[in-house]
């Protein structure tokens, strides 16, 4: 994913970082999803105890991302970049909590101004076209006001997302782990 940071990777190079944090161990799939829609991510099964104490020996995948087959690839690149927000800002839940929060219950405005943001700071630091700042100035002239999001989580998801751009990050377990979200 080093193409990433000059604006050259693809959304399957992308996807190899993604894997150590548990998404699913094939490519990226691409499905139909109309001009308004970029993508989508979604938990596969529950996380429960027993999927958290086991979370590292679980082989089968745990989030589905998909991407639409009709965007150009830079688009898809963002769209799945705005994807793994959701998941590294915890709005899809968390097996440990020191890896990413666990925030499940926030607004869709939240969740989305959240990715959007991290979309923008990380694409317009590699030099990547995107639509992301005139989605959060569209929001901000309908609602005046910044929803309440985590500064801080954005910030961090941003971080992240840069650094699976210059290396494949090694799997998370234990305090290592910790260290490398919070």
């Amino acid at each position: 994913m080093a193409e990433l940071i000059k604006g050259q990777a693809t959304p399957q190079q992308t996807f190899q970082s993604t894997r150590p944090h548990g998404a699913r161990r094939e490519p990226v799939l691409f499905e139909h999803f109309g001009s308004l829609q970029g993508g989508s991510i979604q938990q596969i099964n529950g996380i429960n105890d027993e999927v958290r104490k086991n979370w590292n020996r679980i082989t089968e995948p745990r989030y589905l991302i998909q991407l639409s087959n009709n965007a150009s690839k830079e688009s898809q690149l963002v769209s799945l970049l705005h994807e793994l927000v959701h998941l590294y800002c915890g709005h899809l839940s968390t097996p440990d909590e020191n890896w990413w929060p666990d925030r499940p219950g926030l607004s869709l405005a939240v969740k989305e101004f959240e990715a959007e943001s991290v979309a923008y700071i990380v694409c317009s630091r590699a030099g990547i076209k995107n639509q992301s700042k005139l989605y959060l100035a569209d929001y901000l002239q309908k609602n005046n006001e910044i929803p309440e999001i985590s500064f801080d989580h954005v910030m961090k998801a941003a971080f992240l997302i840069e650094n699976m751009g210059q290396k494949i990050l090694p799997p998370r377990t234990g305090k290592k782990a910790a260290k490398q979200f919070n």
